[in-house]
């Protein structure tokens, strides 16, 4: 939630770093060019200002409670879960 009422226009990405070996939240402007290398990305969620202005206005924190509920968790956990048996494959 934070990451995503920080980030100007963009996306609010939740990703496993397999250098830094640990889960991280970032922001990226515009498109989705800014991951940075070696992450998986395990969820993202649209804040371009057009996305909500529509239906929320201002309301940005509103449109990411929405958005949050919208999510399907059991493919997040799956997405998860992929992550942690390829790194125990690597051990």
């Amino acid at each position: 939630m934070a990451c995503a009422m920080k980030s100007r226009s963009g996306f609010a990405v939740t990703g496993y770093n397999r250098l830094l070996k640990r889960y991280m939240n970032f922001c990226i402007d515009s498109d989705m060019s800014g991951i940075p290398p070696g992450t998986s990305v395990v969820l993202s969620v649209c804040v371009f200002d057009k996305f909500y202005t529509r239906d929320y206005l201002t309301k940005k924190e509103a449109y990411i409670r929405a958005m949050m509920k919208e999510i399907r968790w059991d493919l997040v956990e799956g997405r998860i879960k992929e992550i942690e048996q390829s790194l125990k494959k690597k051990d």
